[in-house]
């Protein structure tokens, strides 16, 4: 049997290209696969056969069996960004256990199945709302902000707490032995964010060195001069862990990015204390006591879950009944230690309580909405 094959709509700014011979390939299989597939527009749905380590499923863009599942209930759609391979195995490896949970759980409620599925980009998120392909909506505040404002067809409903944490803040670094020691020292120079949704890794980052005076000026390649006025910003448009690599090996001065990535994950991962979660052969491998923090920007909610206005209220109660309280029993506690790890849901159902620290950030957050309108 041909195993299941996965298409990705990723946007160019991701620089994934496919061969003709691997599109070919890929049209083989789909006909092969026909009864697992559902189409969202001319864009297949292939679903991952589930196994006991691994039961989401890997999707491109994807549509919502909206209609009677096996056993004749809905099936809900939970939706994310993904702009990225690592971030998306990430999230594939943590999510079927929750998943699991959710379906369990809610079939007293009339929902035959629960599933995940990826976008690319804010713009595509809030055209699957409103489409009613998505039901639920996880991402951090100011990917979840983008989206609500690019259709305003979704509405808060909790924060997710991730590593312990009801929020996050965001550092900038440099590498200790670099001689920078004040951001006044980064103009003329260049720091590195993972991604152009990211809340902690760029957009709080950014927003504090332009409140604080300084000229920010993308730059779509590393070799782009950067000039003497201005503090030039690349993405990677990968895992953290190329963030601090990109400062170690002398590409860029320095890096936005989370202090719970820095101060938690970085010093307490598996393998050696400090060393890299996703470490690459080709790398040098790095550690906390290498860095050095210039400064620190006040924390955001984790982890916004937003719910797809129109939702069936009792499906919606329900969902929310049940992660709410899903932290009070020893196997939701446990289900929740293997997603992300979180630790529990809390209500954030307000535009002011979901979204602090982005919504108050006025034409800085306006001029991000407008760059992503129409942006698929």
């Amino acid at each position: 049997m041909i195993p299941p094959v996965r298409f990705n709509t990723y946007s160019t700014n991701a620089h994934w290209a496919h061969s003709s011979l691997l599109a070919l390939f890929t049209l083989l299989a789909l006909v092969a696969m026909t009864p697992q597939i559902a189409a969202c527009g001319n864009t297949p749905q292939v679903e991952k056969q589930p196994n006991a380590a691994n039961t989401a499923s890997k999707t491109g863009a994807q549509t919502h069996i909206a209609n009677a599942g096996a056993d004749g209930g809905i099936t809900l759609i939970w939706g994310t960004i993904a702009d990225n391979p690592q971030e998306e195995q990430d999230k594939l490896d943590e999510w079927g256990d929750f998943l699991n949970y959710m379906r369990k759980h809610l079939r007293s409620h009339g929902v035959a199945d629960v599933k995940l599925v990826f976008c690319h980009s804010p713009q595509e998120m809030a055209d699957w709302m409103r489409d009613r392909k998505v039901d639920l909506f996880d991402e951090s505040p100011f990917g979840a902000y983008l989206v609500h404002r690019l259709g305003e067809y979704d509405e808060p409903l909790l924060n997710r707490w991730k590593n312990g944490n009801e929020k996050f803040g965001s550092v900038i670094f440099v590498k200790k032995d670099s001689g920078i020691t004040s951001l006044e020292q980064l103009r003329g120079k260049r720091i590195v964010f993972r991604g152009d949704t990211s809340t902690a890794n760029y957009f709080r980052p950014k927003v504090h060195l332009v409140k604080k005076g300084y000229k920010l000026v993308e730059k779509k390649d590393f070799s782009d001069p950067v000039a003497p006025d201005e503090i030039g910003y690349n993405f990677v448009w990968s895992s953290r862990d190329k963030q601090v690599e990109t400062v170690m090996d002398g590409r860029a001065a320095a890096g936005g990015i989370s202090d719970e990535f820095i101060d938690q994950l970085l010093g307490n991962d598996v393998g050696p204390p400090g060393s890299a979660r996703h470490p690459r052969d080709e790398a040098n491998q790095f550690r906390r006591d290498d860095l050095l923090v210039l400064s620190r920007i006040p924390g955001v909610l984790r982890r916004l879950v937003t719910v797809r206005k129109g939702l069936d209220s009792d499906v919606k109660s329900a969902v929310r009944e049940l992660l709410i309280n899903m932290h009070t029993s020893a196997e939701g506690r446990a289900v929740l230690a293997t997603f992300g790890p979180s630790t529990r849901f809390s209500v954030a159902d307000t535009d002011v309580v979901a979204y602090q620290g982005i919504l108050d950030q006025g034409e800085l957050v306006e001029q991000e909405v407008r760059k992503f309108a129409g942006k698929r």
